[in-house]
């Protein structure tokens, strides 16, 4: 299959998996721990920290969430275990691109990003009531975003692997046609040199026979 050169739309969507979406939950956590700080100096900042803590706490992440959420991980927990084992047993083009541009690490460390954020999730929601501290909320917001920041990286891989492997399975139906027409050619030429010297020996075969006949007949003249 021909190489394509990314468009500059390809370019700014592999810039945003691979490096832009893994800063939001960063960001989140470090904006957390920035108004956490000045709201012990700035009333104004006080009231807001107050409120984005009620609205996760008592709006986003409530008991029935939390307990869909915790279903979600363990759903992702095996979908990832699921994926990474299917391609680590397979055999496919995609597996073979990657392994040839050096894009394998970066498969292995989505992998294990997407599995490891999908099971720290996981435990933290087991004990997210048994944990009081009140800033709790917003590590657990974090992970949340982390787990969906993973997912989203780990699955445009994956769905890029089946693009190759799918566009593979297309080039290598074309290449086996292409072969069969050369293989058919070369059969008929092959059919044809032995036509050509079946004829030529049939003929060389009735010069002999021709050639012993007036023989004979000479030779019958003379007795």
């Amino acid at each position: 299959m021909e190489n394509q050169k990314p468009n500059s739309i390809s370019k700014v969507h592999n810039l945003i998996i691979e490096k832009g979406l893994r800063f939001i939950p960063l960001g989140f956590i470090l904006v957390a721990v920035i108004i956490k700080f000045f709201s012990f100096q700035i009333g104004s900042v006080e009231l807001f920290y107050i409120g984005v803590h009620k609205f996760l706490s008592e709006i986003i992440f409530t008991q029935t969430r939390l307990e869909m959420l915790s279903t979600i991980s363990v759903v992702l927990i095996g979908f990832n275990v699921t994926i990474m084992s299917v391609f680590g047993s397979s055999y496919s083009q995609a597996i073979i691109r990657i392994s040839e541009e050096n894009l394998s690490a970066n498969f292995i460390t989505y992998s294990k990003n997407s599995l490891v954020a999908s099971f720290v999730f996981f435990i933290i929601t087991m004990f997210f009531d048994a944990i009081p501290l009140e800033f709790f909320i917003f590590i657990y917001t974090t992970s949340f975003l982390t787990i969906i920041v993973e997912f989203i990286r780990f699955t445009a891989v994956v769905l890029k692997m089946y693009e190759v492997n799918i566009d593979s399975a297309s080039d290598a139906v074309k290449i086996q046609e292409e072969e069969r027409k050369e293989l058919i050619g070369l059969l008929r030429e092959i059919k044809d040199i032995y036509s050509i010297q079946n004829i030529q020996s049939n003929t060389d075969h009735y010069d002999k026979m021709k050639e012993a006949m007036k023989k004979e007949k000479k030779t019958a003249k003379k007795i």
